[in-house]
């Protein structure tokens, strides 16, 4: 028969359902709701949108529900959907477009996932729209996947642009912890019957959510020496362990870790995030720009649907472009910041964020920066890290250097780091400067040995021979655990 029916899995859903159901309601012909021992209204809310529904007993597996909700659909073509999903409206024109085909196809849908827990959205791509034919099974009691059976009957899989917003990870970490323990539970007991790959693949990731990183590693490693799954998810598998590599300060174990999932797939997002993290760690930073780059570029081409993707972890591309400016920043690579910075307006970034770019771009950019750039920027001084700004600005004028390192020694007058780098800057034309930033070094490490010998070498310079005195006085109390120098210094001091 022609049409849509609409699949949909529920127990207890009752704050769900109905934005489920609404969602949907103008693109499915026909509504098949299986209550798996639902205790509050759930059923009510499904037959008010005149809803088939049907009880079906709980035997911890998921599979086994969805395949029951799939022998009631009667229509050409299904869509599942879970109670916390909506389907978005610009996705109902792109329904009725695949819908009037008859090719045997299941197409993939983007799936947004808001985050309370990590302010982050995750995209995700699943099979969830394809043709009512064959018979087409769920397998897994857990994580359930319907495309081995799609595939085996000769289903094309195709990309689509239809998305779907998952509102079930937008909660308190409590709840999410509370069903990631549960599907752990059922993982377990599946993995114990059929210890296959894919199921010790998603125990796997089941404990990275749960912050069980060694759990995790063991099993992502058995995955990697079995070598039995596509290389979609061995991909995945390596990043995993490349990026817990790179965790334990083993970046050697993490970039050969990263190569292998690159060799199966070199134009995955993540994958390439995390080789640029591993060059950055190493200090290779043009190579770190550069995976980085390739991040954001294929990120992009998945979003936008220009590049089809399978089994792909896709980043909100906001959180995209943040992150490879700030890789940009960090590698002091000019040629990533000035390929990503044009794209800001783009995104909706935050006035602090718009602010501290434009501090950047005039850093990389100009032989000088503007006195309203740098008020701006000191706002947020706290943010900007003084390593990777000292790298970034080792090439430019010494003037902007002065000015730029100044203005920040003077509104962080606890930073070791820049006054001293603006004491240094000084110190050739102008010693009370020099000594001045010098003095304020001392102050935050007084024992330390280099400020004090590049504040007595100005005081000798200047012949200000009660500076040295002075100096001498201040330092002495640091030194006496240390005799040979507390000597020679107390030598020095009763010369003059």
């Amino acid at each position: 028969m022609n049409g849509i029916s609409l699949c949909v899995i529920v127990k207890n859903e009752a704050h769900y359902l109905s934005g489920c159901l609404e969602s949907a309601k103008n693109v499915a012909d026909e509504i098949i709701v299986v209550d798996t021992g639902s205790t509050d209204n759930s059923k009510e809310i499904a037959l008010s949108y005149n809803a088939e529904v049907f009880d079906f007993t709980w035997v911890n597996d998921f599979s086994a529900a969805r395949n029951f909700s799939l022998s009631k659909a009667s229509r050409d073509w299904i869509l599942y959907l879970d109670a916390d999903e909506r389907l978005t409206e610009k996705s109902i024109e792109q329904i009725n477009k695949i819908k009037i085909q008859k090719r045997k196809a299941g197409y993939y849908c983007r799936v947004v996932s808001p985050s309370a827990a990590t302010g982050n959205p995750s995209v995700m791509k699943y099979i969830r729209f394809f043709r009512n034919l064959d018979n087409p099974r769920f397998e897994g009691k857990v994580h359930e996947q319907i495309i081995p059976d799609l595939k085996a009957k000769g289903f094309e899989l195709i990309d689509s642009e239809i998305e779907i917003l998952h509102i079930g990870y937008d909660v308190g970490k409590d709840i999410l912890e509370e069903k990631a323990r549960r599907n752990l539970k059922l993982l377990l007991n599946d993995y114990n019957e059929n210890p296959s790959s894919y199921n010790a693949f998603q125990l796997g990731q089941s404990y990275i959510f749960l912050n069980e990183f060694k759990k995790a590693d063991e099993y992502f490693r058995l995955v990697a020496e079995r070598g039995e799954l596509d290389d979609e998810h061995l991909a995945q598998t390596y990043r995993y362990l490349a990026a817990f590599a790179l965790s334990q300060k083993k970046p050697e174990d993490a970039e050969s870790f990263a190569l292998e999932g690159l060799r199966r797939r070199s134009e995955s997002p993540l994958l390439n995030v995390v080789m640029a993290n591993i060059k950055l760690d190493k200090g290779e930073f043009e190579a770190a720009a550069d995976y980085g780059r390739k991040a954001y570029d294929y990120n992009s081409l998945y979003l936008s649907g220009e590049k089809p993707t399978g089994f792909e972890v896709l980043v909100d591309a906001k959180n995209m472009f943040l992150y490879g400016v700030n890789l940009a920043i960090a590698a002091a690579s000019a040629t990533l910041f000035n390929y990503l910075y044009p794209k800001r307006n783009e995104f909706d970034i935050s006035d602090e964020e718009k602010v501290i770019l434009k501090f950047y771009d005039e850093i990389f950019n100009l032989n000088e920066i503007s006195g309203k750039t740098i008020e701006n920027a000191l706002r947020y001084s706290d943010k900007i890290n003084f390593e990777i700004l000292y790298r970034i600005l080792k090439n430019a004028s010494e003037d902007m250097q002065k000015m730029v390192f100044k203005n920040f020694a003077d509104k962080n007058p606890s930073s070791y780091n820049f006054n001293f780098a603006t004491a240094e800057l000084f110190e050739e034309d102008n010693y009370d400067e020099a000594i001045y930033y010098y003095e304020r070094a001392f102050e935050v490490k007084p024992n330390d040995l280099v400020v004090i010998l590049k504040l007595l070498g100005l005081f000798s310079a200047k012949g200000d021979l009660n500076g040295i005195k002075g100096m001498l006085e201040k330092a002495l109390p640091y030194f006496e655990d240390n005799p040979e120098l507390h000597n020679r210094f107390l030598s020095i001091y009763n010369k003059l």
